[in-house]
């Protein structure tokens, strides 16, 4: 629970309203660093040690917040009209923080080309195509020269096609580079599936530090995708395969 406070107040600030005393453009850094104390501690149930703060420039201040549980958090203050207000700044991501993401987006790959291989299978299944016989190929043909030197011919047999096939048009990709740039960290499942005019395919789903995690793929005909990591309904990661080039280039 306090982690989650902890991410709501990166994600969010807090604006702070002056009390008894009016804030000044002057004002002692140590006052204002224990009125934003003050502040988070009344949010967050006590748990804020200590708040540093040193003059950045003309009503600016920069230090950080020092938890009870080790964690320091840095911020920003400014002195406006009678108030103070604070916001806290994205923390860098530690080499643990990295590699977890990194093990994240490899394990949401893999389950994504797990229900992808599924998927073609059932399709191939529902046109009557037997996957495992259609994957062999026939077995070089053994055969002798003029000088009795036993040689192998690299003719394949040709797939086979079924007398209930019927040959399906192509349909223009509906995904594009276009608007896969469009797709933007943070943005909400409803805005992606607006951008994409298409709700998706869930892949998978989970519930992991204390985040509901959700992997959603749109496919175009020729299987090109776009995949979406949601967390918490918010874009965490986007990956791409195969998009067309010729449509819109890719970013750069």
């Amino acid at each position: 629970m306090y982690r989650r406070v902890v991410i709501l107040l990166i994600l969010a600030g807090v604006a702070l309203l002056a009390g008894s005393s009016p804030a000044t453009n002057d004002a002692d850094p140590n006052q204002v660093a224990e009125r934003v104390k003050a502040h988070i501690n009344e949010l967050m149930n006590e748990t804020c040690k200590s708040v540093l703060l040193k003059r950045h420039a003309d009503a600016v201040y920069q230090g950080h917040a020092e938890f009870l549980s080790g964690t320091r958090i840095n911020l920003e203050v400014s002195l406006s009209d009678g108030a103070i207000e604070y916001r806290f700044l994205p923390q860098p991501e530690s080499p643990r923080q990295a590699a977890e993401r990194r093990l994240a987006e490899l394990e949401a790959t893999i389950a994504w080309q797990e229900a992808e291989i599924t998927r073609l299978r059932g399709l191939c299944l529902q046109a009557g195509i037997d996957v495992d016989r259609a994957t062999l190929q026939a077995a070089p043909a053994r055969s002798e020269d003029a000088n009795g030197i036993a040689t192998e011919s690299t003719w394949e047999s040709p797939p086979t096609i079924y007398e209930d096939q019927q040959a399906i048009p192509e349909k223009p990709p509906r995904f594009t580079w276009r608007v896969y740039a469009e797709i933007g960290k943070g943005m909400s499942y409803a805005e992606v599936a607006r951008i994409l005019d298409d709700s998706g395919d869930l892949i998978s789903g989970s519930y992991f530090d204390e985040a509901q995690n959700e992997v959603i793929v749109w496919t175009n005909p020729d299987d090109s995708h776009i995949c979406v990591v949601f967390q918490d309904g918010r874009v965490l990661v986007k990956t791409q395969f195969g998009l067309p080039e010729n449509v819109s280039s890719p970013p750069r």
